[in-house]
């Protein structure tokens, strides 16, 4: 109840923008607007003992060299909810390791 409590407070005080196109994010926890989200390059395959959420094309490509050589960490969150909304989807268990590649 707390945790839930505190990150509706933090969405009032600081919503959710975009990190693609900074419009209002769709949820607390992913900056990221409904219509950048659907135009992700979702990767659909599955390879075993590996779990992606999208393919290394833009904008995800974007995300991952801002985060990786300009330090944005903000990307970092956004597309660990990202993995973490593929896993869901797919029916998988969330992993207790997460290893860049």
């Amino acid at each position: 109840m707390l945790r839930k409590a505190s990150r509706l407070l933090g969405a009032t005080v600081f919503p959710p923008r975009c990190c693609l196109c900074e419009f209002e994010g769709t949820w607390p926890d992913l900056d990221l607007c409904a219509f950048c989200q659907a135009d992700l390059p979702w990767d659909c395959a599955r390879e075993p003992g590996c779990i992606t959420a999208l393919r290394f094309e833009p904008p995800a490509d974007q995300l991952i060299r801002e985060l990786k050589y300009h330090g944005i960490t903000a990307h970092a969150r956004v597309l660990g909810g990202l993995l973490a909304i593929a896993v869901r989807e797919r029916g998988d268990v969330l992993p207790s390791l997460l290893v860049s590649v």
